[in-house]
């Protein structure tokens, strides 16, 4: 297939001088682009699918004088299926895929075919991720990252701000620095997710494989096991506590500088104050719980532990 590249310069469309912003915008046609990859250090980037085949890119260029908004940049290239967008500033004809300067930033929202392999990334800004079908990378250096109702495998990283992961139909990797960790509503084959500093929470997750790992701020999750699922929980400073419902599984837990908080009946039940192995209702899924600086809590889901 020959290569066809296409350079788009956004054009304004609203202008405000006194305030020193601007809004463009693209629509693309991109009939058989393959992958879309998005990087804006200026701001925050909103991404939704959708089922045209073409790309829409709005962007909200601000700054405090007029200088300093002509040289925020949006560039979009289109290479053989491969769309490329990324935000710098222009300085000489030339492009710095850089941050403007104090108080200056372009916000995007960007619209494109659900079916495309994602890429996306934010230094600053929050990344808003929806709607796509061919899984996802996402990260942002100091931002939040949300991302919902998404089929496929879904990576994602954010180095200072909290991340909220959202009906995703398949495998997850998060990886946080600073910063909570929320997952809700999620289905495949694999979760693992791992934060520094932050709490990790979990809801409804029906994965069959699932490891959470919080050095500080330690993990709750909440909801129904799966049968023969494997869960393995550590925190290093902080609690691990699971509200369950009472349904079978079988239990490996330490609280090796706190305590075992169980509120459940275990049959074949060996343990110390700091210590826990048995079953529940003849066991079921496991679940092997540590806490090294805090307690691991079992609680019933229609009670409420002291």
């Amino acid at each position: 297939m020959k290569l066809v590249a296409v350079v788009v310069l956004l054009v304004p469309t609203l202008a405000f001088a006194e305030e020193s912003s601007e809004v463009t915008f693209a629509n693309v046609p991109t009939p058989d682009v393959e992958s879309v990859s998005i990087d804006n250090p200026q701001g925050k980037l909103e991404l939704s699918g959708w089922d045209k085949q073409e790309v829409r890119v709005v962007a909200h260029k601000h700054a405090r004088d007029d200088k300093t908004l002509d040289q925020l940049t949006v560039e979009f290239v289109m290479l053989d299926g491969k769309v490329r967008i990324r935000t710098g500033v222009r300085v000489d004809n030339t492009f710095r895929p850089l941050p403007a300067s104090e108080g200056a930033g372009i916000d995007l929202t960007v619209t494109a075919p659900r079916g495309v392999n994602l890429r996306a990334k934010t230094w600053t800004g929050n990344l808003d991720v929806s709607g796509f079908r061919s899984g996802a990378v996402l990260s942002s250096q100091g931002g939040e990252v949300h991302a919902w109702d998404i089929e496929g495998e879904v990576h994602t990283n954010a180095l200072r701000g909290k991340q909220r992961l959202t009906s995703i139909h398949g495998n997850v990797d998060a990886d946080g620095g600073s910063g909570d960790v929320e997952l809700d509503t999620i289905d495949g084959e694999v979760l693992e997710a791992r934060v520094v500093d932050g709490q990790i929470v979990a809801r409804k997750i029906r994965t069959p494989l699932v490891r959470l790992f919080s050095r500080a701020g330690g993990v709750l999750m909440m909801g129904s096991t799966r049968p023969g699922a494997r869960y393995e929980i550590t925190a290093l400073q902080g609690d691990v506590h699971l509200v369950l419902p009472r349904a079978p599984f079988t239990v490996d837990a330490r609280a090796r500088g706190g305590a075992i908080k169980n509120g459940f009946t275990l049959s074949h039940a060996v343990g110390s104050p700091t210590t826990l192995t048995g079953e529940f209702m003849g066991g079921g899924p496991q679940l092997e719980l540590t806490a090294a600086n805090g307690n691991v809590v079992l609680e019933p889901a229609s009670a409420s532990l002291p």
